[in-house]
């Protein structure tokens, strides 16, 4: 990623060598990148100069609409049909620069703002696609507060407006799959998803877990091919191999999915707990615990209870282990903090008694000398304690060099298809 940033920005230092720097179309490339970045700030100051200039060009469209009209001036052709081919442009940019800052008030959690945004979008004067991908963020963020009916209702919308829209077909896929589990309706939606766009990693994913659902484990297999074979750094399509493989024995296999995907991401919960079901099919209960742990980790048993989800024994068993792990090391930490702070509190009190033994030795100077007495301060030393998080408890050996050595390959042919035996 951070290669292809440097690749854009190097591109866009020529692009301004070949384009004015202030034209639009440079800032909004500029934006973009600010986005990307995740310098929201940046990129909605110039998102904000890009749509005050559409709003400029846009003024200055009715200004020779009313003089072409009213014939108080006389322009070729060539000048009116370049000038329409602006002011249509413009209008353009200006439709594709507010979905930005809807997307941007999104990720900066100003959902309603995004929310009056999309909703503009959407009933203004822009083409269908602008039209149709507002209307997707708009669902969106229904999804966001749990509003799935009206997503439902907003993606129908969307298609409406273009029936062969992706991301539309896509998300509301996803809502029959999640929210109302009708599975056939979303299998036609992602079908119809990646007939639209091929290219569409997410929507063949997706696809191939509706298949996985209903045992149709060829079709999953190729679906899940195609979406490695369109993004292969997606740690999630390798976990699911993992698990299709896992399901039919083939352990080795499956063991080196789920590797590839610890590699994309080792904070994967899904992929440490499928690890830990792998080692325990093969009996050996020391490692599966290891991994088990790390899923335990990553949050997994939370997500399990929040959806009312139970784990196998072994992973009960281990989760509770670390729990308990957790538990004593934490009281622990609470019994030193508080020895800490009752050897400072000693200490306070002799630095105390000791001032005050100086104090009133430099007074009974005073009195039988009249003079003039030099006090000495005494600096007593805490000793500062370190604090060491020992919650991370790293992979067993075994397990460690078992998935060392699916890593090692793991970068070999990114665009693979796997053979579903």
């Amino acid at each position: 990623m951070a290669e292809e940033f440097e690749e854009c920005s190097t591109a866009l230092k020529r692009a301004a060598n070949l384009f004015d720097k202030d034209d639009v179309r440079l800032r909004f490339c500029q934006s973009l990148m600010h986005e990307k970045k995740k310098d929201y700030p940046s990129a909605m100051d110039g998102y904000m100069s890009c749509l005050s200039e559409c709003g400029v060009a846009s003024e200055e469209a009715i200004v020779l609409e009313k003089a072409l009209e009213s014939r108080t001036i006389t322009i070729s052709p060539e000048e009116l049909e370049a000038r329409k081919k602006r002011f249509e442009f413009m209008k353009e940019l200006s439709g594709e620069v507010m979905l930005r800052m809807a997307v941007l008030r999104k990720e900066m959690g100003a959902l309603d703002q995004s929310m009056q945004m999309c909703n503009k979008i959407a009933t203004d004067n822009y083409n269908d696609s602008i039209r149709a991908n507002a209307l997707c963020l708009k669902g969106l963020l229904h999804e966001m507060r749990a509003e799935f009916p009206s997503s439902e209702v907003v993606y129908r919308s969307a298609l409406q407006i273009m029936g062969g829209h992706s991301t539309a077909l896509e998300r509301l896929g996803r809502v029959y799959l999640r929210y109302r589990e009708t599975i056939p309706a979303a299998v036609q939606c992602f079908f119809k998803s990646v007939e639209t766009n091929p290219s569409n990693h997410v929507a063949w994913y997706l696809l191939g877990r509706c298949y996985m659902a209903t045992a149709q484990y060829s079709d999953a297999c190729e679906a899940y091919n195609r979406a490695i074979n369109l993004c292969p750094n997606d740690p999630q399509v390798w976990c699911s191999l993992g698990v299709l493989y896992y399901a039919f024995g083939q352990y080795r296999e499956a063991l080196g999915m789920l590797a590839r995907a610890l590699k994309l991401d080792p904070t994967m919960a899904d992929a440490w707990y499928n690890v830990g079901a792998l080692y325990d099919m093969c009996d050996q209960s020391e490692d599966a615990q290891q991994a088990y742990m790390k899923a335990r980790e990553n949050g997994l048993a939370d997500r399990f209870a929040r959806a009312g989800m139970g784990l196998n024994p072994l992973a009960m068993q281990s989760m509770q282990q670390y729990s308990a792990h957790q538990s004593q090391q934490h009281q622990q930490q609470q019994l030193h903090q508080q020895q800490l702070q009752q050897q400072q509190q000693q200490q306070s009190q002799q630095l105390q008694q000791q001032q005050s033994q100086v104090r009133q030795s430099n007074s009974s100077m005073i009195s039988s000398q009249h003079g003039l007495s030099h006090s000495h301060q005494h600096h007593h030393d805490v000793d500062d304690h370190d604090h060491h998080d020992l919650g991370d408890i790293m992979m067993s050996q075994h397990v460690d060099e078992a998935v060392a050595d699916y890593i090692a390959g793991a970068g070999e042919d990114d665009d693979v298809s796997h053979e579903y035996h």
